[in-house]
């Protein structure tokens, strides 16, 4: 997702996990890091730019993951940062 102040937010879709505020380092590059994780990710996009594959460096996901469909309609179309 999207954040609404313009980052990338990447976390799990279940319980109470804390999403992570995704740092840009280049179009497809993005990084994250605290004292407990650290996190790169890299989209893979098709011809016309869209993503369909995400590679990582965590050793407990399988990689790279798949792109499975857009983001439910129902969902707000931003993440409001935690204050």
């Amino acid at each position: 997702m999207v954040s609404c102040d313009n980052y990338l937010v990447v976390g799990a879709l279940w319980g109470g996990a804390t999403p992570w505020w995704m740092n840009s380092e280049s179009d497809k590059e993005f990084t994250y890091a605290d004292s407990f994780t650290s996190l790169k990710i890299e989209f893979v996009t098709d011809a016309n730019g869209k993503a369909i594959k995400m590679n990582h460096d965590l050793s407990y996901l399988k990689n790279p993951l798949e792109r499975l469909g857009p983001i439910p309609e129902d969902w707000e179309p931003c993440v409001e940062r935690p204050k």
